[in-house]
């Protein structure tokens, strides 16, 4: 009979990859997605380089936060469209983006502005011989009587 010990039996398995785990990653303004620990450490940390690189990859899926208005959301689950990059996302900190939606290319600010004047609008009313009275109705609309319902008296 053969005695396998633990720690060897744990040690063949991990050099052999067998034993992985899965790990949660969010992604800049998308969903949470977790990847398999066998992509390596997950992008994050803070400063010139970041601790690890590993992002969700085109098809992953989405296993929390997702939202029928993020990029990702496919009209039932969240799916990765593109592989996710890890980048500086705020200051030094490092995260995962989909490059798409990622804002990594600035919107200009506008550089020449119109001097666009617009045209005024003339007056309702003229002075002069020109003059003419607004038309005023010379019966009541219907519906508008005075009420007939006396006011309340508040002296008891």
């Amino acid at each position: 009979m053969v005695r396998l010990h633990l720690p060897i039996v744990l040690a063949s398995l991990c050099s052999t990859g067998m034993a992985t785990y899965d790990l949660p990653v969010s992604v800049q303004y998308d969903a949470t997605y977790t990847i398999p620990s066998s992509r390596g450490a997950i992008c994050s940390g803070a400063g010139k380089a970041p601790a690890g690189t590993a992002c969700p990859l085109k098809g992953d899926v989405a296993t929390a936060d997702c939202h029928s208005y993020l990029f990702s959301f496919d009209g039932k689950q969240c799916t990765a469209k593109e592989d996710a990059k890890c980048a500086i996302v705020l200051g030094d900190t490092w995260g995962c983006v989909f490059p798409s939606v990622s804002g990594t290319t600035a919107t200009p600010c506008p550089t020449t502005y119109e001097s666009y004047t617009p045209d005024v609008t003339p007056a309702a009313t003229k002075c002069g011989e020109d003059d003419y009275p607004t038309p005023a109705p010379t019966t009541p609309c219907p519906g508008t009587q005075a009420p007939s319902t006396p006011c309340p008296d508040t002296e008891a």
